[in-house]
């Protein structure tokens, strides 16, 4: 019986790990190489969660979907994800140098970092010790990366949940989405706050001179203006499907709304061999109309 995640509440059982390996073989897979011993026999599509009817003893794998009945991700698939992430950040924590002598300066690798063709002048030379002498920078930084990242939480907690039967909740789904949206706001909000402060402060032109912070401040009037086209384009634009539809709804006539659909996620979906939108990509779908005319015409595919 696995523990991922029938019974799911044994893996907050503390004293069960002293009855109960979290796989048959325990850490055998892991110290002779045989990491896949650990992703075979999977929970199965008919596995009752909570249960062990239709549980496998896999504990990392890669199945990719959503469990059928849950709607939520394979708890198995989130284990292997966040280990292979632990294992990458190990890894980049000892690429760069501190206080020892060990890997890469990130001065170094910023004072090099100059494109070629001179289209960004002296590219990164002068920013590390801008932004080690200035607070306000980091700080900007700092928020501007938490505030997108907790967007994309916003997003994701919903497009891909990780918790059971959450995505059967819709209310729950709502409000998750505009707590973290309205958290993201607040935190981007500071971010551009600490931005401005920085240039009022601490920006020093001397240091600076002609690299990418310099030349992103001597195009501020376009990058602004650019930046405000957009933002009404795509403000106008949401606008008027929302108040299209609505219109419709209002008027009886649902079926004249305008629906959207994310084609481009749907076609990087179909690239990867999802085939319930019919795009039959290269051909993945061995039943799609594209396959069957290639068989038609006595071209065997493959």
């Amino acid at each position: 019986m696995s523990l991922f995640p029938a019974p799911g509440e044994s893996m907050f059982d503390g004293i069960i790990f002293l009855d109960v390996l979290p796989h048959p073989q325990g850490l055998g897979p892991l110290f002779t190489g045989q990491w896949n011993l650990y992703a075979q026999n999977p929970d199965s599509s008919s596995h009752l969660f909570g249960t062990s009817q239709g549980a496998g003893t896999a504990i990392l794998t890669l199945l990719g979907g959503f469990h059928p009945q849950t709607q939520s991700l394979w708890l198995t698939d989130i284990a292997h994800h966040h280990l292979a992430i632990a294992f990458i950040f190990l890894v980049a924590g000892h690429m760069y140098r501190t206080n020892f002598g060990i890997g890469h300066s990130m001065k170094d690798l910023l004072e090099a970092h100059i494109p070629p063709g001179g289209r960004l002048g002296r590219g990164h030379k002068g920013l590390y010790d801008t932004i080690n002498n200035s607070i306000h920078f980091q700080l900007g930084l700092a928020l501007a990366s938490l505030g997108v990242i907790t967007s994309l939480v916003a997003q994701h907690m919903y497009s891909l949940p990780a918790y059971a039967f959450i995505a059967q909740d819709f209310t729950t789904q709502a409000a998750l989405y505009t707590h973290h949206q309205y958290i993201a706001g607040f935190i981007m909000t500071g971010a551009f706050a600490h931005g401005a402060i920085f240039f009022i402060r601490d920006y020093n032109p001397e240091q600076n001179e002609d690299n990418v912070l310099a030349r992103m401040l001597d195009h501020k009037e376009a990058i602004i203006s650019h930046l405000s086209w957009a933002s009404l384009f795509l403000g106008f634009h949401t606008l008027g499907l929302y108040v299209h539809n609505d219109v419709m709804l209002a008027f009886g006539t649902p079926e004249k709304q305008i629906l959207i659909e994310p084609i481009f996620a749907q076609w990087i979906q179909s690239a990867h061999g999802k085939t319930s939108y019919g795009f039959d990509v290269l051909l993945s779908s061995t039943s799609g109309p594209a396959f069957m005319r290639v068989e038609i015409y006595g071209c065997p595919a493959g």
